[in-house]
C-alpha cells in the first residue's frame, strides 16, 4: 500500500513522497530491469519552491550523490539590480513528478552493491526547508547463482532407479523455482525453495497431481529473480528419460531334456530357447547386461553365458554338458537361469527352465535262470529272473526281451515289456509261432534305450539247454528166483 509522507517547514509547505515504506532494490547494470531508482514526488507550498534535492547516502550515512534543482540568484547585487529584483515577479523551480537516480555517484562512478539511504529536501522563497524521512535502498547487481550437476545417467523409472537425483547448490535467495517439463514444454511438476539455496531432491516420475507421468523425454529448469530484478542464468538438464518399461524374460527347454554328451548317444546336447527382450528405441530404455547360468541340483553355477551393454542376447543356448573350464560335468540334474538388467533400473525376476538330465550311463540288467536243462518231465520250463539296476538318470521308455540261440543269430521268442519289465518270465520252449523249439542251447537277453540315447540291457551269462528227449529206465536184478518163507534162504531180491 502506498503511503503519503508530509514534512513541513513552519507548516508553510509540505513534501509528499509517494513511496512504499519497504526497502527499495535496484540493479544499475544496464540490463533494462530495475536499473534506476524512481521516486514519485509532489511538493505543495503557499509560496514558491526555490530548490529541491535528492540526497543519496551510503551505509555509513556519507553523501555519495545529490540531485538538485534551484533558482539561480545573482552573485553580485548592485543597487540597480536590487531594485529590479524587488519589482520582478517571483518564480519557483520546476518540481518533477518523478525523481530518478541511475546509480551514478557524484564522482561519476556507479555505486557499488550495498545498503544506501535517501531523502528529499525542498526550500521556499522565505527560506523554509522541508525534509522527508530517510528511506532504505539496496543496490544489488549480482544475479542469483546456481550450480546444477548434469547426471551421468539420465534414464530412470524402475527398481533401484525408480527416481532420478537432481544435485544442485546455489546462492541463498528469496525464492528459487524448479520445474519439470515434458517434451512439448508443458510444466508437469514444480518445486520451490524460499529464503534458502536450491536444495538437492529426487524426482520419482510423479506430476503435481501425484499421478505417474507417461514414458518419455523430460527436462528440468531452475530459475530465480532477486529483489533487484537480477535473473539467474538459464540452467537446465535436458533429455531426462522416464521409462516404466518392464520387459519380461523367459527360458525353456526346446526338445529332449535328457542328453548324454561324449557317448554314442544321438543326444549330445540340450537346447534352451531364450527370451530377453530389447526395448524399442523410442522408449530410451536399453538392455545393459544379461546372463544365463547353468546350475546343478545344489545350486552351484557350473556354466555361464553373459553379455554386457551392446551385446545382443542369444535366442538359443546349446548346452554341451561342459563346465566353464571345458570339463565334462557329472551325471545329474541341471537347470538354466536367465537374468537381465535394463537402463531404466528394471531387473526382471530371475526365471529358471525345467530340469534337464545329464546321463552318460547305459541301462543295466541282470538275468538269472532257474534251470540249466529243461524240456521234459517236471522240468518242462525255465524261469528267468529280471533285475534292473537302479538309476536316477534317464528312464527307459521301452524294454524288449528276446530268447535266442546261443550264437545270437536265431530269435525264437520276443517280448515287449514297455517301461516296466516284470520281475521274471517263464519260457516253456515254444517259439513266437507256438511251435516247439529245436533241441539246443539258448540265452535270454533284454535291451533298451533310455531317453538320453544310451543303449543298454543284460544277457544271461550261461546258456540253458532245451531237451525234449524221453527218459528210459533200466532195471537189473541180483537173482531171478527168491522164496520169502522165513527160512532165511533167498528171502528177498534186489533190483
Amino acid at each position: 500500500m502506498k503511503r503519503r509522507i508530509f514534512i513541513s517547514g513552519i507548516l508553510l509547505f509540505s513534501i509528499c513522497v509517494l513511496l512504499n515504506a519497504k526497502t527499495r532494490y535496484i540493479s544499475p547494470n544496464n540490463d533494462g530491469v530495475q536499473d534506476e531508482l524512481e521516486i514519485p514526488l509532489q511538493i505543495t507550498d503557499k509560496r514558491y519552491v526555490q530548490a529541491w534535492s535528492l540526497v543519496i547516502m551510503d551505509s555509513s550515512k556519507k553523501i555519495v550523490r545529490t540531485i538538485e534543482n534551484k533558482v539561480a540568484l545573482p552573485t553580485n547585487l548592485t543597487v540597480s539590480s536590487f531594485f529590479k529584483q524587488l519589482v520582478t515577479p517571483k518564480e519557483g523551480v520546476v518540481v518533477p513528478d518523478v525523481v530518478t537516480w541511475n546509480g551514478a555517484m557524484n564522482n561519476g562512478e556507479t555505486a557499488p552493491d550495498g545498503i544506501y539511504y535517501y531523502y528529499i529536501t525542498a526550500t521556499d522563497d522565505n527560506g523554509n526547508v522541508g525534509k522527508t524521512k530517510e528511506y532504505e535502498l539496496v543496490i544489488d547487481t549480482v544475479a542469483p547463482d546456481v550450480d546444477l550437476v548434469q547426471p551421468k545417467d539420465k534414464i530412470f523409472g524402475e527398481g533401484e532407479k525408480s527416481s532420478i537425483k537432481i544435485n544442485q547448490t546455489g546462492s541463498v535467495e528469496d525464492e528459487w523455482n524448479g520445474v519439470i517439463k515434458n517434451a512439448d514444454g508443458t510444466v508437469i511438476k514444480t518445486y520451490s525453495w524460499k529464503n534458502s539455496e536450491p536444495m538437492t531432491f529426487s524426482w520419482n516420475g510423479l506430476d503435481d497431481n501425484n499421478a505417474q507421468v507417461p514414458d518419455g523425454v523430460y527436462s528440468y529448469e531452475i530459475t530465480s529473480t532477486d529483489k533487484g530484478g537480477n535473473v539467474s542464468p538459464y540452467t537446465s538438464i535436458q533429455n531426462i528419460i522416464y521409462s516404466a518399461d518392464k520387459p519380461n524374460t523367459n527360458i525353456y527347454v526346446n526338445g529332449n531334456r535328457y542328453f548324454s554328451p561324449k557317448t554314442q548317444s544321438v543326444y549330445q546336447t540340450v537346447t534352451f530357447d531364450v527370451w530377453i527382450p530389447l526395448p524399442a528405441a523410442k522408449t530410451g530404455n536399453k538392455l545393459t547386461n544379461w546372463e544365463i547360468t547353468i546350475q546343478d541340483s545344489k545350486g552351484k553355477t557350473v556354466r555361464t553365458y553373459s553379455g554386457l551393454n551392446g551385446e545382443n542376447p542369444p535366442s538359443q543356448i546349446v548346452f554341451d554338458g561342459l563346465d566353464d573350464n571345458g570339463k565334462l560335468l557329472a551325471d545329474g540334474e541341471y537347470k538354466a537361469f536367465v537374468s537381465a538388467a535394463y537402463l531404466n533400473g528394471y531387473i526382471p525376476t530371475v526365471i529358471s527352465s525345467s530340469v534337464v538330465v545329464l546321463d552318460t550311463k547305459k541301462p543295466e540288467v541282470q538275468i538269472k535262470a532257474s534251470e540249466k536243462v529243461f524240456g521234459a518231465g517236471s522240468k518242462d520250463s525255465v524261469k528267468f529272473t529280471i533285475m534292473i539296476a537302479p538309476s536316477v538318470g534317464a528312464p527307459v521308455p521301452q524294454w524288449k526281451g528276446e530268447i535266442v540261440s546261443k550264437d545270437g543269430e536265431n530269435i525264437v521268442k520276443s517280448y515287449d515289456f514297455g517301461e516296466y519289465p516284470p520281475e521274471s518270465i517263464t519260457w516253456n520252449g515254444l517259439d513266437d509261432k507256438g511251435n516247439i523249439s529245436k533241441k539246443d542251447d539258448y540265452i535270454f537277453r533284454i535291451k533298451g534305450t533310455d531317453k538320453a540315447g544310451n543303449e543298454g540291457g543284460g544277457v544271461l551269462s550261461t546258456p540253458v539247454s532245451f531237451d525234449t528227449t524221453k527218459a528210459q529206465l533200466f532195471l537189473a536184478m541180483t537173482d531171478s528166483v527168491f522164496s520169502p518163507n522165513n527160512d532165511k534162504v533167498k528171502e528177498t531180491i534186489v533190483f
